[in-house]
């Protein structure tokens, strides 16, 4: 979603589902293998600055992110 204020300021809120995870080598004896996955919605509220360079038309984003984990496993 972009909200358009004019030609050179915007708002611009793109909600993701993302899955995130990693392994790690834990030095137990009991256990030497470990695997963490997660899922998130984020949705980062951005301002988008518009700029116009003819033919190009390049923009700057910027702001923060909300992020809520959905699910977890270890």
């Amino acid at each position: 979603m972009n909200l358009q204020a004019n030609d050179f300021l915007s708002l611009q809120v793109t909600p993701m589902y993302l899955q995130k995870g990693g392994n790690a080598k834990v030095d137990f004896d009991f256990l030497d293998y470990t695997e963490y996955r997660a899922d998130y919605l984020e949705i980062p509220i951005l301002i988008r600055l518009n700029f116009d360079a003819g033919m190009i038309k390049p923009y700057l984003l910027a702001g923060p992110s909300l992020g809520f984990q959905l699910n977890s496993t270890f």
